[in-house]
């Protein structure tokens, strides 16, 4: 089992969630009544753990005003604070939080208030999106 695994099943032992695991391809999901946030280990980008999390499918309406609401959530304290960004996916035009660790940094104590933290700033920025 690699470091990765061990988080992610340490992670899953404190929320009572027997036998958590990530996927062959080292991805797993944490899902709420209020959120879906998949987690991934990244071995190739510098051994980081990707949290990502769909705010809102692609608007439908003005692509600009949408853009110029993503760039200002993006500095919003929820953003900002995690050091975590908004994008825009150029397949879909659906947006995206996303949020980079270094694996080697993070014990399951940091694990699992970086997930509770990015949870609640996808929250609070779908609110402010409006989504």
């Amino acid at each position: 089992m690699d470091d990765f695994a061990r988080l992610v099943k340490a992670a899953g032992d404190v929320l009572g969630i027997e036998g958590l695991e990530p996927d062959a391809g080292g991805v797993v999901e944490f899902v709420s009544e209020e959120a879906s946030v998949t987690v991934m280990h990244c071995p190739d980008a510098g051994d980081m753990v990707l949290f990502s999390a769909q705010i809102a499918p692609a608007p439908e309406y003005d692509a600009a005003a949408a853009w110029r609401e993503a760039l200002a959530a993006n500095t919003s304290a929820a953003a900002a604070s995690l050091g975590a960004a908004i994008s825009i996916d150029p397949d879909d035009g659906s947006f995206f939080f996303s949020l980079y660790r270094p694996l080697r940094l993070l014990t399951t104590d940091s694990f699992l208030s970086t997930l509770e933290g990015f949870s609640s700033s996808l929250l609070s920025i779908r609110d402010r999106l409006g989504f």
